[in-house]
């Protein structure tokens, strides 16, 4: 029984690396040429997830894997067959990674143009440890009946090969053929040309050893793609860092700096949902005058976290913390033990009735939600809150509730705030 051992770390550190910064993975382009047509743009996203998906899932089989089981009239070896196959699945994978990626040829022709492997240059002595392997498969598992597009593998007088079956070395034709030749091998592959019916066979014999050698410099070559990843992540951030953001002076009113940034969001982080909240909480208008103390604070709590994030796209600033923006259009719940009320937390989610998106009955159901859950912690901020307040209003009050109470209780926000007046309750 053959078995193996590859290392799996390699297709790992390449997920880890794609989804370290995973926003500009997605918008990743790269072309392709399709039936021969010009050149065509495509997203890249999808086939790398893919891509990756296939060298994990396959690579961890194949570790999984005896090979030893014959079958067939002949004995055939289906399952080398098969384990050609997988090799094939993860070495395309990878090729089309330097393809995405594009690495540079030569770093490939180190793999490809070497025939350290296989040592096996063909009739022509123009071929390499690529050209012997696509042979290898053609002959095997894709074109066995008709394997013709290998010149430096196939005489032209032989027209075409044909493969019939692939024997072990432990079969006694294969063994008896070893003698012969003086041949040490764990599989014959058993060849018959098609230009002459009366010519003897061929034997290709394979070593699996060279397969082996030849898919970990393939498997290996995933670290290198890996430091192109991060030089493309790293020339995209600088891209952006260059590119100014226009302030809000450069713009008619506040609302079209804040459309300007959700745009640029989008483009640098693939995130809108902060800047989004934040307009539509600068937007909403209070109808109840008392509110307006806390309100007028807690919008120019917004604004503050607006400018912090404004200069985080600019910069290109990563961090697993969330931004100020964030902490201050989604404040938390906090403490509520006083309240003795388990349905707190499920009114809290149905807030998002609220927004306008939902249908009527939802928003009838979170609003009543609200009345019943939230309109104590809003009323023991010091705010008032009626019936007749629009769905919008009802979110207004809230946030700006759960803002004050995130600062008495010092909550992370705290640490973030001006301790000013413009913002506090001095």
């Amino acid at each position: 029984m053959i078995e193996f051992s590859f290392d799996e770390t390699n297709p790992k550190m390449l997920r880890d690396k794609v989804n370290e910064i995973v926003d500009h993975m997605i918008k990743k382009n790269h072309t392709i040429n399709i039936n021969n047509k010009p050149q065509i743009s495509t997203n890249s996203w999808n086939q790398i997830c893919g891509i990756m998906d296939r060298i994990q899932d396959t690579l961890h089989y194949i570790n999984n894997m005896k090979l030893g089981n014959y079958s067939g009239a002949y004995g055939s070896c289906f399952d080398f067959y098969e384990f050609l196959m997988h090799v094939s699945v993860i070495i395309d994978s990878i090729n089309w990674l330097t393809k995405i990626f594009e690495i540079p040829k030569e770093k490939i022709d180190a793999i490809t143009n070497s025939s350290s492997c296989f040592h096996n240059r063909g009739y022509t002595q123009n071929g390499n440890d690529k050209k012997f392997f696509e042979y290898l498969r053609s002959l095997v598992v894709a074109h066995p009946v008709e394997t013709s597009r290998h010149p430096d593998y196939i005489p032209k007088e032989d027209i075409m090969h044909i493969c019939p079956f692939v024997l072990s070395s432990d079969s006694i034709g294969a063994r008896l053929l070893a003698m012969t030749k003086n041949k040490k091998f764990d599989y014959d592959v058993v060849i018959y040309v098609s230009s002459n019916a009366e010519s003897c066979n061929k034997h290709l014999y394979i070593s699996i050893n060279e397969i082996k050698k030849y898919l970990n410099k393939w498997i290996n070559f995933l670290s290198v793609i890996v430091l192109y990843i991060d030089k493309y992540n790293n020339d995209v951030d600088n891209f952006y860092k260059q590119r100014k953001i226009k302030t809000e002076l450069e713009f008619n009113n506040y609302y079209e700096y804040i459309d300007a940034l959700i745009k640029e969001s989008d483009e640098r982080f693939d995130t809108t949902a902060s800047l989004k909240e934040a307009k539509f909480l600068l937007e909403c208008e209070s109808t109840i005058k008392k509110n307006n103390y806390y309100i007028d604070k807690y919008k120019n709590a917004i604004k503050y976290g607006i400018d912090d994030y404004h200069k985080i796209l600019q910069n290109i600033e990563r961090d697993d913390k969330s931004s100020i923006l964030d902490l201050v259009t989604m404040p938390p719940i906090g403490d509520t033990r006083k309240y003795n009320d388990s349905g707190i937390f499920y009114a809290d989610e149905k807030t998002l009735y609220l927004y306008g998106t939902h249908s009527k009955d939802d928003e009838d159901w979170g609003r009543g939600q609200m009345e019943t859950h939230l309109f104590p912690i809003i009323k023991d901020m010091g705010l008032e809150i009626n019936r007749q307040c629009s769905s919008k209003e009802y979110l207004l009050i809230y946030k700006t509730a759960l803002y004050f109470k995130a600062l008495q209780e010092n909550k992370e926000i705290d640490n973030y705030i001006p301790r000013e007046d413009k913002y506090r309750i001095i």
